[in-house]
């Protein structure tokens, strides 16, 4: 016979389930959103790294596996993230709006997940750039292109996020 006690904890795991699974989801959406946004314009807005960094909270409070601790760690992982890619900015490396996004990134994925998205994130941004210099060049024109680097680290991050979101869904 089932308790009402039990019936309730039952819906307050599928809601957490929900929370937890729905935030991932929407991060998926946003890094899209980022990466056409950066075709089109070469700017990451503001309002979309913000959202990217406070949907980590429910994620966070919905992980089963996840506690205080290993929060206070992202948080300052995230903030190391962010002296180091702040660096890179100042001295005109990287636009703003990438360094925003990986260190709301840097609140999502623990340090060697987020290591092993780094790396994939330069063999991507390495080729996005690469074709972007030789289309440049067979079209004759002039200076540098812009790259939207928005692209290679959204396309990594979804390769990290991504595929234990479609995992879940599958099974």
């Amino acid at each position: 016979m089932v308790t009402l006690s039990s019936t309730i904890a039952s819906s307050v795991w599928q809601m957490q389930g929900i929370i937890h699974w729905g935030s991932v989801a929407l991060l998926c959406g946003l890094l899209l959103v980022a990466a056409i946004g950066d075709i089109r314009r070469f700017i990451i807005p503001n309002w979309l790294n913000v959202t990217v960094a406070l949907l980590a909270v429910p994620f966070w409070l919905t992980s089963p596996d996840l506690g205080w601790v290993t929060v206070g760690w992202q948080l300052a992982f995230a903030g190391g993230v962010l002296l180091l890619f702040g660096g890179l900015f100042a001295a005109g490396w990287m636009g703003g709006g990438d360094v925003k996004l990986l260190v709301a990134l840097a609140l999502w994925l623990p340090w060697l997940l987020f290591l092993q998205m780094f790396l994939t994130i330069t063999v991507l941004g390495g080729l996005l750039t690469a074709g972007l210099l030789i289309a440049h060049r067979i079209r004759n024109r002039e200076g540098s292109p812009e790259i939207p680097y928005g692209v290679a680290i959204a396309a990594g991050a979804l390769l990290m996020v991504g595929e234990p979101l479609v995992k879940h869904l599958a099974g």
